[in-house]
């Protein structure tokens, strides 16, 4: 503000003069450090030896300034001693995001590690009862340091342990129980008391206080680590609810649904989590236009894998045409194979291709799309798009030969990439189509060999394997298995057996 000087009188003048010039001075000085960035000194508390340490709530503001996963650490390094969990709490949150799914290593994985230890052992000597304090550790600590850590179980113990307690409390909301369940999900980190705990504190909740965000993760969450503890409430929740959610949080809570067996056929055609997906369903047609690739991709997976007979033609055709809508551009090549996939199996379970031809048009587009995304670059799909995309072709009757020979070319080059059940999947539909490529069928039939060296006395153990089971070919391998059991079956495993059965102590 300006400062005016009084009127009264000369001598009043001659009084504020010097005041008045102060005052100027003193402003001129603070916008000058203001341009600068200076910053004034910041308030200490001083013990009587001369050391000093920053006030608490200073200390969390240098936390939430810090501009680098390098800085916090050092800030830790530093006063990590006079740092209690609110600290951790905003300390782990923000590392999170610097150091989001990227790998530490060297010296800044040893400072995470010993963080993670301080951490550990700050909630076992104090324990805390605040539940965003212990969520936003565990969602900064997932995404700091995955699940390979060694330091990251015992923290994920510790946290466990005392959000275990707090999940019951009033104050615990539907975001805190949704990041705590998303962080040990991530973390690949199972607590099942935990869980039990996370799933009962939001059975009143999940109708009335989660959006559709906290939905989704606590879906996918209890999916993830396979804990049915929820799933009868979020199916209740999705029955309520469908036509509130977003497209992102529709398809995960569908795939998490028939992931924790919410519609098993035992349930019965009237089961909650039957009717839940079918709502969904409902809800996504109407919202079609709004799902981006993954989303499509979780949605058609999702109902393709649960299988219900004479249903999902409207569902089938409805992700078609949204793939075809988004184009190759926006649909990676991975995405539109599972979509491609999703679509054949539903497409076979209904009317739109029950041994013919499929003529719906969306389909028809779809196939189209994925015919020649694969003949003009099939080395951008990997050995299970490979596979998936010749089944899907085949069941659907729109196939062509130059695509089914671009399949065949790639998957003969790349061989070594495909598992059993891939490998028995591309040459069934291969043979089926009546496409022959003797590269391929040559490559599936060229026997592999494993030499197995035991520390147990006796020559060394030479396994084979024909990886297409001698399908190509039409022979089979000396144990009559072929590669359709999904697992590699060695010729010798009885070998093995038998001499593993005759030496049963090193």
């Amino acid at each position: 503000p300006t400062i005016v000087t009084p009127r009264s009188s000369h001598r009043s003048a001659l009084l504020f003069a010097p005041l008045c010039a102060a005052l100027r001075a003193a402003r001129a000085v603070l916008c000058a450090l203001k341009s600068l960035g200076h910053r004034m000194p910041a308030p200490v508390r001083r013990q009587s030896g001369g050391a000093s340490w920053p006030e608490p709530p200073l200390l969390n503001a240098w936390i939430s300034k810090a501009q680098s996963a390098r800085a916090l650490l050092q800030l830790h390094a530093q006063h990590g001693e006079r740092m209690d969990a609110m600290h951790l709490g905003n300390l782990w949150n923000k590392l999170g995001r610097h150091l989001k799914w990227q790998t530490a290593s060297g010296e800044m994985g040893d400072s995470l590690a010993g963080l993670a230890a301080a951490t550990q052992s700050q909630l076992e000597a104090h324990g805390c009862h605040r539940p965003d304090i212990l969520a936003n550790i565990a969602h900064g600590a997932a995404q700091a340091m995955g699940a390979d850590a060694p330091a990251a179980r015992g923290l994920f113990d510790a946290i466990a342990r005392a959000a275990a307690d707090a999940c019951a409390k009033p104050r615990c909301e539907p975001r805190h129980l949704a990041n705590l369940a998303w962080a040990f999900a991530t973390a690949s980190q199972p607590q099942p008391a935990l869980f039990d705990r996370i799933a009962a504190a939001s059975a009143p909740l999940l109708g009335v206080s989660f959006n559709a965000q906290e939905i989704g993760m606590l879906a996918w969450a209890f999916a993830r680590l396979e804990h049915g503890g929820a799933t009868a409430a979020l199916a209740e929740a999705a029955c309520a609810r469908a036509s509130e959610l977003e497209p992102q949080a529709i398809a995960t809570v569908a795939l998490s649904l028939v992931k924790l067996g919410a519609a098993s056929p035992e349930d019965g055609r009237r089961s909650v989590g039957l009717r839940a997906l079918k709502r969904l369903a409902r809800a996504a047609r109407r919202r079609m236009a709004a799902f981006n690739a993954q989303d499509l991709d979780s949605l058609a997976s999702a109902y393709a894998r649960l299988g219900l007979p004479r249903w999902g033609a409207k569902l089938a055709s409805a992700i078609a045409a949204a793939a075809v809508a988004l184009g190759t551009k926006r649909c990676t090549p991975r995405h539109l194979a599972n979509v491609l996939w999703g679509v054949a199996k539903l497409s076979s379970g209904c009317r739109l291709a029950r041994g013919s031809v499929a003529t719906e048009p969306s389909v028809v587009s779809l196939c189209g799309m994925a015919g020649g995304a694969i003949a003009s670059d099939a080395a951008a799909f990997n050995a299970r798009d490979l596979s998936n995309a010749a089944w899907s072709l085949l069941t659907l009757g729109l196939f062509d030969r130059p695509t089914m020979l671009a399949i065949a070319a790639r998957a003969a080059a790349t061989l070594d990439s495909f598992n059993a059940q891939e490998t028995s999947k591309l040459l069934y539909a291969m043979r089926k189509s009546g496409v022959h490529c003797a590269a391929l069928e040559e490559a599936a039939s060229r026997p592999r060999e494993q030499r197995l060296e035991l520390p147990l006395a006796g020559p060394p153990i030479l396994l084979t394997h024909m990886l297409g089971g001698g399908r190509a070919k039409g022979g089979r391998e000396e144990t009559g298995a072929t590669a359709a059991t999904g697992g590699a079956l060695w010729e010798g495993s009885l070998l093995l057996a038998k001499w593993l059965a005759a030496h049963p102590t090193p």
